[in-house]
């Protein structure tokens, strides 16, 4: 089984962080989608490991596997929001 993998955290601010799927079939399309929405488009496996860079939205995460006859939905992560400095010294 794969693993949908990624920094714990987001720090605003920054370009986001990258979520990787450790691994992949060819011939089989992966959707990624936050909180069950699509995000951008499919990508066609390689046989290798996957990613998705500049994700900074909160929410969870999940890959559909999409062949010509079935979809699987699996590797689910939670990416948190991490406030930037300038919020957290609004927030004092």
């Amino acid at each position: 089984a794969y693993t949908l993998q990624g920094n714990d955290t987001y720090c605003e601010g920054t370009s986001g962080t990258v979520l990787t799927l450790s691994g992949s079939e060819t011939g089989v399309s992966y959707q990624l989608l936050l909180d069950g929405l699509p995000l951008g488009a499919a990508v066609t496996g390689t046989g290798s490991a996957l990613e998705w860079p500049g994700i900074t939205a909160t929410g969870f995460y999940t890959v559909d596997a999409q062949t010509t006859n079935c979809t699987n939905r699996f590797a689910t992560m939670y990416l948190p929001h991490i406030l930037s400095p300038e919020q957290r010294k609004e927030m004092r």
